[in-house]
């Protein structure tokens, strides 16, 4: 009866340090704007930052396999913490997500090139080969107001991709001709592979960059946690090297209820194309 009883209680102990170290785990899920091994790398001195900063808690990063299934699991909750695209963020809102944080530099949508590539100006795309970012990517989203505005909708080669660093990996080696992006993309590509590209800005367009939003599931006081955690990321040790090494999004800022407004109409477009 003694065995038992203790086995009973080791039993006890172990199920509850299991709950408790599944309930210590924090999710991040990650805009798939990349490959998942290029985003990891990128964002490990975000993940190291949370992870000395939080108590007792370990952060995984989720990188789902394209922008549709990033969107739709996080509109189920999956995630307690987003990275995501401006379009995506008032369905998220809508779906129990709270704003942290925005990236304090604004996105310009640019087309990237080779860098001894002829094109200038929007015309000079017209017949080329023109790689579009993922289905539901902001790029898909505002590239088809452009490309109709400027009557190249169906005058330009329009080939789809999986993750921007794909597209100018081929450009580079002259499988395209060119591909909607922005000058952040370009910055985070390993040096050999950025020297061979160079980033125009012929659209004149800018939307808000990324943002961070928690679920509300967190609670109040660990997702008012986070926001102070995140608010002080760029002034860290892993801080400086994220911002001023791995990306150049020019540190947080907060996500006001102007920029959610601005790209209100893009939000509906993506739960139009999605049939919610």
């Amino acid at each position: 009866m003694r065995i038992c009883s203790r086995l009973f209680v080791l039993l006890c102990t172990a199920f509850c340090f299991s709950q408790s170290f599944a309930a210590e785990r924090l999710s991040l899920g990650l805009v798939p704007y990349s490959t998942a091994a290029s985003l990891i790398k990128t964002h490990a001195p975000l993940r190291d930052y949370l992870n000395r900063t939080l108590d007792s808690t370990s952060t995984t990063f989720f990188v789902p396999s394209d922008y549709a299934t990033f969107y739709k699991e996080a509109l189920t909750g999956k995630f307690d913490v987003v990275s995501a695209s401006a379009h995506f963020v008032p369905g998220l809102l809508r779906q129990g997500y709270v704003p942290l944080v925005q990236y304090g530099t604004r996105l310009k949508f640019t087309v990237i090139v080779h860098k001894d590539s002829p094109i200038q100006k929007a015309e000079d795309l017209r017949g080329k080969r023109l790689g579009l970012p993922g289905f539901l990517s902001m790029y898909y989203v505002y590239a088809d107001e452009w490309l109709k505005r400027n009557d190249l909708y169906n005058a330009v080669y329009m080939i789809p991709l999986g993750a921007h660093e794909t597209g100018m990996e081929r450009i580079a080696e002259g499988q395209l001709d060119a591909m909607f992006a922005t000058p952040q993309n370009l910055a985070q590509l390993p040096p050999e592979l950025r020297s061979r590209l160079k980033s125009l800005d012929i659209t004149k367009i800018s939307f808000p960059s990324l943002a961070y939003l928690a679920h509300r599931n967190l609670g109040a006081k660990k997702i008012a946690q986070l926001k102070r955690l995140l608010e002080a990321f760029p002034t860290s040790a892993e801080g400086q090297v994220f911002f001023g090494k791995n990306t150049a999004y020019g540190g947080f800022k907060p996500l006001t209820p102007k920029d959610i407004e601005e790209v209100q109409p893009y939000g509906r477009l993506t739960d139009k194309l999605l049939g919610l």
